[in-house]
């Protein structure tokens, strides 16, 4: 089978694909990342990207929607939205009804836009695209799995994700890791299942704009050296971890500093963690960002403490920014990250194994740098997004052609 735009029967597919892309919302977030920048990526002239979202469009939607990316929002919590706690109980019954006429409306979309491929992210999102396609004329439907816990390992997301598994034409991993976990967890056919690494846009490899920087983050202080974290403030990526990591790293150098990017419901705790640990000069809670790329690019050291991971594009965008990489062994984490070459693995959930492996970092810049450019050198090799679109252009014209309908 040619992935060219022509099958075997010299019929040819027609060009651009109309793809519908769907995910609950482009807020700030690694797969909401993957989404936004492949979206940018694909070929126009090969692919039609429409994007459907349905909890809330957010930063990376509403800079889309700038620059003129189709962008269609359908309101799924039209009974639930703000329903009042002290009547919880009655929830079950308008989430069943909003779900029905949610299901009507993305399919009325899909023919409307005459969507050849469903192109879903992450569980709710593959749970309402496959059950549309059925109503919306049985497009091509991909499925991506972008993490190896969470809802995929709970029981009543497994049988779902069985019952579903034929609705598949593909089942898209984002690690080896993740591809693992879906099999074990899930035992999905393993004939639909393929292996796709995330992307990043590589502008995050040019060199820093010092000015504008000084002009823009004054306010940021913090002195050297200098570590960073982005992600989510949720008990998975265990910043509570990276707090007493540090703790024992200012000891040894008081002058470290720390950004942590990101928000969410652990902030709280972890602010107060840092008035115990006292270490209130030397870590600052920046927040959900928007230009945590170019934020980046003024640090030394990344450090991620996750329980676990998919394939974080968080260590990408670093790798990308020249930075050294101090990681847990776990997930996607081992499969960006060569021990010794672009980084060091540590045993997760040891506080005690961060810091030795951010000490080692501090202590010898020069195999430090090192690292961080030859992080560069792999992210430009393998990780660039325009490389990675060329995979899913090919896999939209493998599904439609496997499909019959091109």
């Amino acid at each position: 089978m040619a992935l060219n735009g022509r099958t075997n029967g010299n019929s040819e597919i027609t060009h651009p694909v109309r793809v519908l892309h769907l995910i609950e919302h482009l807020k700030v977030g690694g797969a909401e990342r993957v989404v936004a920048d492949l979206v940018q990526t694909l070929d126009k002239k090969r692919v039609q990207n429409i994007v459907c979202l349905y909890r809330e469009i957010g930063s990376f939607g509403i800079d889309l929607q700038s620059a003129g990316y189709h962008i269609v929002f359908i309101r799924k919590d039209l009974l639930t939205h703000g329903l009042p706690k002290t009547i919880a109980f009655l929830r079950p019954f308008p989430v069943l009804i909003e779900s029905m006429f949610f299901i009507i409306r993305l399919a009325r979309v899909i023919r409307r836009h005459k969507i050849q491929v469903v192109h879903s992210h992450m569980f709710s999102a593959n749970l309402w695209g496959r059950l549309a396609s059925v109503l919306g004329g049985r497009p091509a439907v991909i499925t991506t799995e972008h993490n190896v816990n969470g809802k995929l390992g709970t029981l009543k997301h497994r049988i779902i994700n069985r019952m579903l598994a034929p609705l598949s034409d593909r089942i898209v991993a984002v690690s080896q890791q993740v591809a693992e976990a879906v099999v074990s967890k899930q035992n999905l056919p393993q004939e639909k299942l393929i292996v796709i690494h995330n992307g990043i846009r590589i502008n995050a490899l040019d060199e820093p704009d010092t000015a504008m920087y000084n002009k823009r983050y004054q306010e940021f202080t913090g002195s050297r050296p200098r570590i960073i974290s982005v992600g989510r403030l949720v008990a998975q990526k265990r910043h509570d971890l990276l707090l007493e990591a540090l703790k024992v790293c200012a000891e040894r150098v008081p002058s470290i500093s720390c950004w942590i990017i990101g928000d969410g419901p652990e902030r709280g705790r972890l602010e107060q963690l840092t008035q115990e640990l006292n270490l209130t000069e030397n870590i600052l809670f920046l927040g959900e960002r928007t230009d945590a790329r170019s934020l980046l690019q003024h640090a030394d050291i990344f450090v991620n403490t996750s329980d676990w991971e998919g394939f974080p594009i968080t260590l990408l965008e670093a790798m990308a920014a020249g930075l050294p990489i101090v990681a847990t062994n776990v997930g996607g984490n081992r499969e960006i990250i060569q021990t010794g070459e672009t980084g060091i693995l540590v045993e997760p959930g040891n506080a005690q194994a961060i810091a030795i492996g951010i000490c080692q970092m501090i202590a010898n810049p020069k195999t430090a740098k090192k690292m961080g450019q030859r992080g560069q050198e792999e992210v430009r090799e393998f990780y660039d997004i325009t490389k990675v679109s060329l995979r899913w252009e090919k896999l939209y014209e493998e599904v439609l052609v496997g499909r019959g309908k091109f």
